[in-house]
């Protein structure tokens, strides 16, 4: 039976790649995956429609996003606008002759501002909430 001795150098260099590891491990788990998010599909079908007395419902949308930050809501899966068109089309039903509505989207902003990181170590492992989201719909009919 042989026994073998490490050198110290060799042993260090080890025990640096095994720290190596542990971090990169430690690290990848903490990246985010896909957000789930609202699905595609939404509707509003499962609440008992309005019927309005109107011959016709227009839809217009004032609100044009800028698309840049601090605006988000083009990155959302569903944005407010379509939201809100989805529910005047399961929502909103013609019961008149005459007459029309007119749905008019005068804000649909969704805006990230950023919030602050804690200090040290906890900062860096810290899987709090980094962003706080503001959003706003404004409707006019």
């Amino acid at each position: 039976m042989t026994l073998s001795v490490i050198s110290p150098m060799r042993y260090k260099a080890q025990i640096a790649t095994a720290l190596l590891v542990a971090a990169s491990l430690m690290l990848t788990s903490c990246g985010t995956s896909k957000p789930v998010g609202i699905p595609r599909d939404i509707n509003f079908k499962r609440f008992q429609p309005i019927t309005m007395n109107v011959g016709k419902i227009d839809i217009f949308e004032e609100y044009r996003s800028p698309m840049r930050e601090p605006y988000v809501e083009h990155l959302l899966p569903v944005t407010p606008t379509e939201a809100m068109r989805k529910w005047v089309e399961d929502r909103l039903r013609v019961g008149g002759m005459d007459k029309s509505l007119q749905v008019i989207i005068k804000d649909a902003s969704v805006t990230a501002t950023a919030l602050p990181k804690p200090d040290g170590v906890k900062g860096l492992v810290s899987m709090g909430n980094d962003r706080r989201y503001d959003a706003k719909l404004v409707v006019e009919m």
